[in-house]
């Protein structure tokens, strides 16, 4: 199996995102994007940019050999409080392949070089999927007030230089 890799999005990536969610009925009915109105790489790189700079974030593409599955954020960077938000989608067509709990792995142990070791995220109900992926890293859940699912990880200083190696994965 290949390995998952998170980069920075790169300005060739933007179209390549672009065909991922033309391709991929699911996920454009998720975004709630109608039918041969996928947005362009123009567009995307327009509204991507805009979101990281409205939520002092940082935006991944999820790879797997020169493959893009999809995206994660780490937003809301505070590196006073060493917290930031975890945020990601995969195209359908690659989920349930444990992609997004390497992705996640991955990506917390990116976080941690940048001395960051509280995270949260919000998670639909009905998406059991990133529900069970938050609770396999020990996170706890509370639900809000708008019924999505809201997690806390608070990961060991001391525990976290093990994380990044194995997150090579």
């Amino acid at each position: 199996m290949k390995n998952v890799v998170l980069q920075l999005l790169k300005p060739e990536d933007y179209d390549r995102v672009a065909a991922l969610i033309e391709s991929d009925s699911t996920l454009r009915n998720e975004f709630g994007i109608r039918e041969n109105a996928a947005p362009s790489g123009s567009k995307i790189k327009v509204d991507f940019q805009s979101w990281c700079a409205t939520h002092e974030a940082k935006m991944f593409s999820i790879t797997r050999g020169s493959e893009i599955t999809g995206i994660m954020t780490l937003s809301r960077i505070n590196l006073v409080q060493q917290s930031g938000r975890l945020g990601f989608w995969l195209g359908s067509h690659y989920r349930r392949q444990g992609l997004g709990s390497r992705a996640f792995k991955n990506m917390l142990g990116i976080a941690r070089t940048m001395g960051l070791y509280q995270f949260s995220g919000s998670v639909e109900p009905s998406n059991q999927a990133s529900i069970k992926l938050w609770e396999k890293f020990g996170a706890s859940a509370q639900q809000s007030p708008e019924g999505n699912m809201e997690y806390r990880l608070v990961l060991e200083k001391e525990l976290a230089p093990s994380l990044a190696r194995k997150s090579k994965s």
